[in-house]
């Protein structure tokens, strides 16, 4: 299943863009405008890590994240605005795990979100100068981090696991969505940013296109 993602911010507009952009990384993210909704909706679904906005219109946010860390062990990554940057010591204090200033450079959301995720399986994969770590959802060519999303993690962590055999469309579109797969070419969107990240750092041929029948990694690497 997509790792679930819970964001407590009460702005509408920047959450909707957030909610947008993470969604199309690859999670599932539900939103709350305020702590009292946070706290509940933490209750109903157990998400895998929250997002704290330090400026909630009911909870002092310290207070909130207090209450996540004695319901559970879930990461919290405190955002806010420059203003409140000084705030951070004390958020850190209470128990968040990171902190991100607004406005939210998404890139570095997103690796602070992998870094943060317990990942479903633990075991590293390589083949030939690849190598995935999963434990904290790393992917490397010839020792240089390659900075992916969730998505493209999660498919190349698929092919890497069964390096040389042909993925149909179809098997990938389920293995990475669970479920219906979206709309137009999604896939072939996440596909193509991953291979240009791979020949940026040289890996020129190791994701191949079978025309008409799906997408491998070379055995060899």
């Amino acid at each position: 299943m997509p790792r679930q993602l819970l964001l407590i911010d009460s702005d509408p507009d920047a959450s909707r863009i957030l909610t947008r952009q993470l969604g199309e990384a690859g999670y599932a993210v539900r939103h709350a405008g305020g702590g009292i909704r946070g706290l509940t909706l933490v209750r109903e679904f157990h998400p895998d890590l929250v997002l704290l906005d330090l400026h909630l219109p009911d909870l002092d946010a310290g207070e909130v994240i207090a209450r996540l860390k004695r319901s559970g062990q879930v990461p919290v990554i405190v955002l806010s605005s420059p203003p409140a940057a000084d705030r951070s010591p004390q958020a850190n204090r209470t128990g968040a795990d990171d902190y991100l200033s607004k406005p939210v450079d998404l890139g570095a959301l997103l690796a602070l979100i992998a870094q943060r995720l317990v990942p479903e399986r633990g075991d590293d994969i390589r083949v030939g100068p690849l190598a995935l770590r999963c434990a904290d959802r790393t992917c490397f060519y010839r020792d240089v981090r390659l900075r992916l999303t969730a998505k493209e993690f999660d498919l190349i962590a698929m092919l890497a696991r069964h390096p040389g055999r042909v993925f149909a469309r179809e098997e990938l579109s389920r293995g990475l969505w669970h479920g219906p797969t979206p709309a137009g070419n999604v896939l072939d969107v996440h596909m193509a940013n991953l291979r240009s990240k791979l020949r940026e750092e040289g890996a020129y041929g190791l994701l191949r296109t079978i025309r008409g029948v799906g997408y491998t990694l070379r055995a060899d690497g």
